[in-house]
C-alpha cells in the first residue's frame, strides 16, 4: 500500500502590492527521496481585490552526486489583479 504524506507552506506580501500580474515567484523544495511522487498546487488567499487566479509552472528536478535531490518551480499570477498571498500545498507519494 502506498504512504501517503503532505506539507504546506505559504506566502504573504508584508505591504499591499502582492504578487502582481503577470509576476512569478522561483521557489525550490528539498526532501524527497528517489521514487517518490511529488505534487505541488497553490491556493491564493482570498481579498477583496477581485479574483486571484496563480498557477504552478516549470517544474523540474534535480539529483546531487550525493543522492540529495530538489524540485524547483514558479508560481505564476495569470489572473488581472495582484495576489496578496498564497499556499502551497506539497504531496509525497511512496510504495
Amino acid at each position: 500500500m502506498a504512504n501517503v504524506r503532505y506539507w504546506q507552506a505559504s506566502w504573504v506580501d508584508i505591504g499591499e502590492t502582492g504578487l502582481a500580474p503577470g509576476a512569478e515567484h522561483y521557489w525550490n523544495m528539498w526532501g524527497f527521496s528517489y521514487g517518490e511522487v511529488v505534487g505541488v498546487t497553490v491556493a491564493p488567499l482570498n481579498s477583496g481585490a477581485g479574483d486571484q487566479q496563480l498557477m504552478v509552472k516549470d517544474i523540474q528536478s534535480e539529483a546531487d552526486p550525493t543522492g540529495g535531490r530538489r524540485l524547483f518551480f514558479t508560481i505564476h499570477n495569470t489572473g488581472s489583479v495582484g495576489a496578496l498571498g498564497y499556499g502551497m500545498n506539497f504531496s509525497f507519494i511512496s510504495a
